[in-house]
């Protein structure tokens, strides 16, 4: 068989020179036959995330020695295997790499918006891969170009062909079946060629002869290419044989725009033909927004809605605008500007993504990482929240995921934003450092956030091996913001959904049974105790210890936050609703009577006098205005150690302390619908 395989054009475009090249997108995936969480998480990985962005993002398989080291694609080049796992210093798997030292983490803890991010860059260098066949031979020309300033540090071409899939006549032993994008040999060989990167505007050639194995699918094999800093594990960028010949040169550096009803908006991209010939492009504009907004693309002097068919000249650009115009329903809304080749339609689309959002005070921020057991997402859950929205007959409420919330925030379209849910589910990670930091920052600015999911405390605290998530941000967001501290990782017989009934503001709240939404295997409800001014709403069992808290309510300055254990998911249908009704209300200030809202707002809660304190203290106020109004002491797990019924013109309350013992307690006055902002009490025997 003799023939050229040209599949990605050596053509170094002059729009290309003197810019940044697009970054594409590398994951490094660490598995084995034998490995059960692989045959669990590697499904819906190349599913969720592989397949629908093939036109950007490059993986590469590897297969560690263990659990079994009769893994047959371990076996097939075990020195290769063995030193790029020991390369990264792998040690389980499933273990994914992200362009080398960007993030690591299972299959299942990856997300659109870790390749966006990467998307959103840009790089000083491209790749152009290519290769012919010889026969029994294959013939490998990589191009380096150096297109914006030369990087300085130790750099390696690393040379791979990939085997696209494999599919086994019986399943593996973890029960997998098909195995994609399966290293086979590296070139020259797992170190890599060592290169010195051109000057800005050159470009450095290396060449390979690859002996043909007649044991593969040679019709299967491919060749990724990457460009690895040796010091920090950074690429640097990555090319392939199976590259589109179609890029995005240019595109918004603002991605989510916050507008007013029927304020409209615009949207830039910009397309470059690599290719040696016209292109013909079918551009498809998909949206999930409301009937009553309005979209449109323009292209030249022409105005589409939906799809447009477009020719593009070789080394030619193509400028696409999007327009937007929210209409009167509050939303937020997703816009994929989606470009395939008509004239070879079996490349990957490529897709760019925008966002709108408007009118929405209230938003639910979905975790976007596949759960734990690889198969749900909290991004399918929304009608969990809807339901209790709509019993408290909120309109201004929306979702998006954390992708969209930390971009929100970089560009500046938080306006409106009041209240954010946070539905982590069973996901990992959970509250990643960005997100911690952007959640707290949201708090100490007056908005109001609800956390809710499985094992996010345990992410967050656990120091064990087994733990890859927990961080400092994650904690101070727990503890200072959230009024949450960490007990253990929960059991099996934690499974009924108790309320405080002491608790003014969800002490009438219904209970619940806990469902196993993950199989009794994966039932890890978190145990918490209060932090602080924390307040424990709900409980495991009935059981008030102080550290076998389900869900803790917090408020700060000008802040409110509810951190549920359990996670919606695994709440009754009716319970779910109501909690999230009543956390709405508490959220909106809807919660209590008009008198008490116009009574809380001229009502002073002074300091008591002494304090500290060792036998009696004296809390003075303003004087009360209205009937059924208390006084409640409590200590840091939110057990009250004294409540007085007030009356209407009292001004202050004696509490007598001598029986209790050392520690800090808080107090502050309610309707038992909800309560002034607490005060701190120092009790020293």
């Amino acid at each position: 068989m003799k023939k050229l395989v040209l599949l990605s054009s050596l053509l170094l475009i002059h729009a290309l020179v003197f810019a940044q090249a697009p970054k594409y997108v590398l994951f490094e995936h660490f598995t084995n036959t034998s490995c059960g969480p692989c045959a669990q998480q590697n499904p819906g990985f190349q599913a969720d995330l592989i397949i629908p962005n093939a036109s950007v993002a490059r993986h590469i398989s590897y297969h560690p020695w263990w659990p079994s080291n009769t893994d047959p694609f371990y076996l097939y080049d075990v020195p290769t295997q063995t030193d790029r796992t020991m390369f990264y210093e792998v040690s389980g798997v499933p273990d994914v790499r992200l362009n080398g030292n960007v993030k690591n983490g299972g299959p299942s803890s990856f997300s659109q918006a870790d390749i966006d991010q990467v998307q959103s860059e840009t790089s000083p260098i491209s790749l152009d891969v290519s290769w012919s066949d010889l026969g029994s031979e294959r013939k490998i020309i990589v191009k380096i170009n150096t297109v914006g300033d030369k990087p300085l540090g130790d750099f390696t071409l690393q040379t791979v062909i990939i085997e696209k899939l494999v599919t086994l006549p019986v399943p593996a032993a973890n029960g997998e079946k098909e195995f994609p994008n399966v290293m086979r040999k590296m070139l020259p060989d797992v170190n890599g060629q060592a290169i010195t990167l051109a000057d800005k505007g050159n470009s450095v050639i290396q060449e390979y002869t690859y002996s043909e194995d007649a044991s593969l699918q040679l019709d299967k094999l491919e060749v990724i290419a990457f460009v690895q800093n040796n010091d920090t594990k950074e690429v640097l960028n990555i090319g392939s044989t199976f590259d589109p010949a179609i890029i995005t040169q240019n595109r918004p550096t603002t991605v989510v725009k916050n507008l007013a009803a029927t304020k409209s908006t615009t949207f830039e991209y910009e397309y470059l033909n690599k290719n040696s010939q016209t292109e013909s492009l079918s551009i498809k504009l998909n949206s999930d927004q409301p009937s009553n907004w309005k979209k449109s693309m323009a292209i030249g002097s022409q105005t589409y809605i939906d799809e447009a068919t477009v020719s593009v000249e070789a080394g030619k650009t193509l400028k696409v605008i999007v327009n937007i115009e929210p209409g009167i329903t509050p939303a937020v809304s997703t816009y994929t500007l989606s470009v395939y080749s008509a004239t070879n339609p079996n490349i990957a689309p490529i897709n760019n993504r925008m966002y709108v959002i408007s009118g929405i005070s209230d938003l639910v921020v979905h975790n976007s990482s596949a759960t734990g057991d690889g198969k749900k997402h909290p991004i399918d859950w929304k009608t969990q929240y809807d339901e209790g929205f709509n019993l408290a007959n909120g309109t201004t409420y929306g979702h998006g995921t954390e992708s969209i919330l930390k971009n929100a925030v970089k560009d500046k379209a938080m306006d409106g934003i009041k209240h954010i849910y946070f539905n982590a589910g069973w996901s990992f990670p959970a509250l990643t450092s960005e997100l911690s930091t952007t959640l707290k920052t949201f708090a100490e600015s007056g908005g109001n956030i609800m956390i809710s999911g499985q094992d996010v405390a345990w992410a967050t605290f656990d120091q064990g091996t087994s733990n890859t998530y927990a961080n400092e941000e994650a904690q101070d967001l727990a503890t200072q913001i959230m009024g949450v501290d960490y007990v253990d990782d929960g059991a099996s017989t934690l499974t009924r959904f108790t309320p405080v009934k002491t608790d003014a503001l969800f002490g009438n709240e219904l209970q619940s049974t806990l469902t196993a939404y993950y199989t009794s295997t994966y039932f890890f409800p978190d145990r918490l105790k209060v932090f602080g001014t924390g307040v424990a709403t709900h409980n495991y069992n009935g059981l008030l210890n102080g550290t076998n808290c389900a869900a803790i309510r917090n408020q700060g300055p000008n802040y409110k936050t509810y951190w549920l254990a359990p996670g919606v998911e695994q709440l009754s249908i009716a319970t779910r609703k109501e909690l999230i009704k009543l956390i709405y209300n508490w959220f909106h200030g809807i919660i209590s009577s008009t008198d008490f809202d116009l009574q809380a707002s001229r009502l002073e809660l002074g300091q008591n006098i002494p304090n500290p304190v060792s036998d009696e203290t004296t809390i003075s106020y303003s004087p009360i205005l209205t009937d059924q109004m208390i006084l409640k002491v409590y200590d840091v797990y939110g057990n009250t150690t004294d409540i007085q019924l007030l009356k209407v013109g009292q001004a202050s309350s004696n509490i007598n302390v001598s029986n209790w013992k050392s520690g800090i307690y808080y107090y502050n006055i309610s309707d038992l619908k909800t309560s002034t902002m607490p005060r701190k009490m120092i009790v020293i025997k």
